[in-house]
């Protein structure tokens, strides 16, 4: 039997790779990509794409871990929710956006580029920050220290 040319090219893909995990290269940021016909994907990207038929926006990790690209940890989001959702590896106070104010001799509380205050007590100013999280549509895990275990 003869084979053309794209079907031996087929049978020697399928030979080598199927079954093996794809998208599967750890890149510099941290994120897994991959090669199809020539041209690199974050796998993420492409694990949304199958799922939903549509290709995202920006695919926001839920749990933090960039390399786990599970249907229900990822999220189709624009560019400021996913920022919503980030951990923090330099938070001193260990309440994201919440400061040792050296001259105020208080805690200094901000989201984002807004300044809130000042606050005498530490938990009223994680409080306010957290109100201040809630009222701006922070994700739940927004400033996390690492990854969060999603079940499944």
């Amino acid at each position: 039997m003869k084979y053309f040319a794209d079907e031996v090219s087929s049978r020697k893909w399928n030979t080598r790779f199927a079954g093996k995990p794809a998208l599967c290269t750890l890149a510099n940021n941290g994120y897994l990509y991959g090669s199809i016909f020539a041209e690199n994907w974050s796998s993420h990207r492409v694990a949304w794409l199958i799922q939903t038929g549509k290709e995202p926006i920006e695919v926001d990790h839920i749990n933090g871990d960039k390399t786990d690209n599970r249907i229900v940890n990822l999220r189709n989001v624009d560019r400021r929710a996913n920022c919503k959702n980030q951990r923090r590896r330099n938070n001193i106070s260990g309440a994201t956006g919440v400061s040792w104010h050296p001259k105020g001799k208080a805690w200094a509380v901000k989201i984002g580029t807004q300044y809130i205050g000042l606050f005498k007590d530490f938990e009223e100013a994680v409080a306010v920050r957290k109100a201040a999280e809630a009222v701006n549509n922070y994700h739940p895990n927004h400033g996390r220290s690492g990854p969060l275990a999603i079940g499944g």
